[in-house]
């Protein structure tokens, strides 16, 4: 109780989660921070605070990326930039509030249309933090609807029942 919980790496939280690591892959999240290394004009992207927060895991926090040296797990938009510190969910894994806490994207059971525009709307600016007008020029008009089915993956129980049906 009143653990801070910290970042662990997308390696760690793909040991687990399987499925949802094989979609991460295919993403162009899991080299994100390669385009800032890669970047020719201007250079040196790598380096900028204002580039690095949104393609690395929790830049500016005490637990998260600080150099590609010192925390190469760290690197590209992983599953905690949108999920969160995993630490404590890592070290409970069968903890339901914590399971609950680390996806609060999922619809609930018995979602309504109202409740579902709300949840959609949330998700919608929560990408905008990085994936605005002014840094991703790719993100228009139905940037969101275009892009979500992108990245949406399998969370539990989902992601047993597919791993049980071979997907």
């Amino acid at each position: 109780k009143g653990k801070i919980p910290k970042y662990v790496g997308t390696g760690r939280c793909t040991d687990c989660h399987i499925a949802a690591g094989k979609v991460w892959e295919k993403t162009p999240h899991s080299h994100a921070y390669k385009t800032l290394a890669d970047a020719k004009q201007p250079s040196n992207r790598e380096y900028d605070p204002e580039c690095i927060v949104c393609h690395t895991v929790g830049f500016g926090y005490e637990s998260g990326f600080t150099t590609a040296a010192k925390m190469p797990d760290l690197k590209n938009v992983g599953c905690e930039s949108c999920h969160g510190p995993g630490s404590l969910h890592s070290n409970n894994s069968t903890n339901v509030a914590l399971q609950l806490a680390m996806n609060p994207w999922k619809a609930p059971v018995g979602e309504t249309e109202v409740l579902k525009a709300r949840r959609i709307r949330r998700i919608d600016d929560y990408c905008q933090k990085c994936h605005d007008p002014e840094n991703d020029v790719n993100w228009t008009d139905g940037g969101f609807e275009r892009n979500w089915p992108k990245v949406a993956h399998p969370t539990p129980p989902e992601e047993k029942q597919d791993a049980a049906a071979g997907k």
